[in-house]
């Protein structure tokens, strides 16, 4: 069963999209699933010394932030790229992160794209939007043109569930004492109607429904798996 997430409607207004987006960086970044694929990417970058990590379905691009605030990235181009690129964020993380090189026209991935020679192409807390009957032949897609990883911040289990929950009164938490551009509009999504916690508890019980169709690929080499994150690894074919 696939149910749907409002993050992947076109009518989920753009405004509670950025605040969903915004919540679970948020909460990434509280959990430490940032930290944990940026070691992961380390360790496969000193086997295998990649000229790019492209981060493929970006959205506001938090792990090509992340990766650039790390010294190991120096001499590294990172590339977040989007279906729906965010123009002006892309813009601004160009001129704040000296190594962050977006690319600002639609990607999708799922479709074949010449990538550069040597690069490692991630997918972040996004590969569960594909429907499942398509996973297979995306990933085999991608590989044609670099390694993959696949990197998912939850499980399918209790705790992912019950983590879920909770994060109704993170959200709450978030938007009101988040005093940035856009309180107002944040502000609007919570309260009187707590639209935005809701909807965000939904989009967590069906990310972690949806994390079975990794189970298939539990057992590939340099992947890890702790009780709340996954980290997939797929080596590029020497035929490709």
């Amino acid at each position: 069963m696939h149910l749907f997430e409002f993050m992947d409607l076109k009518t989920t207004p753009v405004s509670l999209k950025r605040l969903l987006r915004e919540s679970l960086e948020f909460v990434l970044d509280a959990n430490k699933y940032y930290d944990f694929v940026c070691a992961e990417i380390e360790n496969l970058h000193n086997q295998h010394h990649y000229n790019q990590i492209i981060e493929l379905g970006a959205g506001q691009a938090p792990l090509s932030k992340r990766l650039s605030e790390k010294p190991w990235t120096s001499q590294l181009t990172l590339v977040p790229c989007d279906l729906y690129p965010i123009e002006n964020h892309y813009k601004h993380l160009q001129t704040s992160y000296r190594n962050i090189k977006p690319i600002l026209k639609p990607i999708d991935f799922s479709k074949p794209h010449d990538w550069p020679k040597n690069s490692l192409l991630v997918i972040s807390a996004s590969f569960h939007h594909i429907h499942p009957k398509y996973k297979e032949e995306i990933v085999t897609t991608i590989l044609k043109n670099g390694d993959l990883v696949i990197a998912e911040p939850l499980r399918q289990n209790f705790l992912s569930y019950m983590i879920s929950i909770t994060n109704f009164f993170t959200i709450l938490f978030f938007s009101l004492f988040n005093y940035q551009q856009g309180w107002l509009k944040r502000v609007f999504w919570c309260i009187p109607l707590p639209i935005a916690p809701l909807i965000f508890v939904w989009e967590g019980f069906v990310s972690a429904l949806r994390q079975s169709y990794l189970k298939d690929w539990s057992n590939l080499e340099d992947s890890k798996t702790t009780y709340f994150f996954q980290f997939l690894f797929f080596k590029r074919s020497q035929s490709s």
